[in-house]
């Protein structure tokens, strides 16, 4: 006979959902200011878009420091802390697969990021904090299309370019 075993209900306090949030968004910024960075010398579209994602996560940390003022006062600069450049490097994308698969990886990140936040919210017995949490939920949800719309871009422009080059061998 099989045990089964069921997760507890962990009961977080709202700085602790405030501030796992925080550093989850922090590695989103250096996530997509990465991702960004390499797209450059690839597809400037994308590289914008990603620019635009890490831009998101800011005002999330914006978000989160407004919330912490009005639940506790005395623990909001730790949440600040968040702006500050926190890229990890990055590498140049230099051809469609390798676009592609930076982006199924940022997308599969994305994915889990709004599982987490799920889980914070299923974790978390601060009602203050739902519809903050909801709206991270559904904003990741969004960035998830939004990447796998970039996916499907970076993939035709990898074609076009293969076309291209045919074209002038041909010619």
């Amino acid at each position: 006979m099989a045990a089964e075993t069921k997760l507890k209900k962990m009961s977080l306090t709202k700085h602790e959902v405030l501030q796992n949030s925080n550093k989850k968004e922090v590695e989103r910024i250096s996530l997509y200011q990465d991702v960004s960075v390499g797209f450059l010398p690839f597809d400037l579209d994308i590289s914008r878009l990603m620019k635009e994602l890490a831009k998101e996560s800011e005002a999330r940390i914006k978000s989160l420091a407004q919330m912490g003022k009005i639940l506790q006062p005395s623990k909001v600069s730790t949440l600040v802390e968040g702006l500050k450049n926190h890229s990890r490097g990055h590498s140049s994308i230099v051809d469609a697969t390798m676009a592609v698969d930076v982006l199924e990886k940022a997308w599969q990140y994305e994915y889990a990021t709004q599982g987490f936040y799920e889980w914070l919210k299923a974790s978390s017995d601060t009602n203050e904090l739902d519809m903050l949490l909801t709206s991270f939920i559904r904003q990741s949800r969004n960035q998830g299309r939004i990447l796998q719309e970039a996916k499907t871009q970076a993939s035709l422009l990898g074609q076009w370019r293969r076309d291209q080059s045919t074209l002038r061998r041909v010619f």
